[in-house]
């Protein structure tokens, strides 16, 4: 089989996960962005250092963008909650349980916490929220599944 950087199968996050995930972030004080196949977007104004970080180590582009107007057509591979590490963990203890409803989230690295789909779990699948792709390296991400 020809090695064509595609990825063999994904489970993506839509425009309502990440208006949700987003907001989430908001109201448990930590920063949030996103990612398409070709862009990384932060809804932030005070961008993440660690946004920069994943632009600069990734070669993706860093796009501002404010959550009320992301195109809603775009669907997210990633999506993720990023902070330093005392602030992330104090924002994933403020996280209500109606999200863990919705998301299986889990936490590998100290500053980005993720969101999959569940359907990725199920079908042993890794999709990042932090929704990761089958193409994705990392094995630092953490991640969170939506539950259908």
């Amino acid at each position: 089989m020809p090695k064509t950087g595609e990825p063999l199968f994904e489970t993506l996050l839509d425009n309502a996960d990440y208006l949700y995930l987003e907001s989430l972030s908001r109201q448990v004080g930590s920063h949030f962005h996103a990612l398409d196949h070709h862009k990384l977007y932060t809804a932030n104004r005070d961008v993440s250092k660690y946004t920069v970080h994943e632009s600069f180590i990734t070669g993706i582009p860093l796009h501002f963008c404010p959550a009320d107007e992301m195109d809603k057509s775009i669907h997210f591979p990633k999506v993720m909650m990023i902070d330093h590490p005392e602030v992330l963990d104090a924002a994933i203890a403020r996280i209500p349980p109606e999200a863990y409803e919705r998301y299986t989230m889990m936490k590998s690295s100290p500053y980005f916490p993720r969101s999959i789909e569940q359907r990725c779990r199920q079908r042993e699948r890794h999709c990042s929220f932090g929704a990761v792709s089958e193409y994705s390296t990392r094995k630092r991400d953490v991640h969170w599944r939506s539950r259908q």
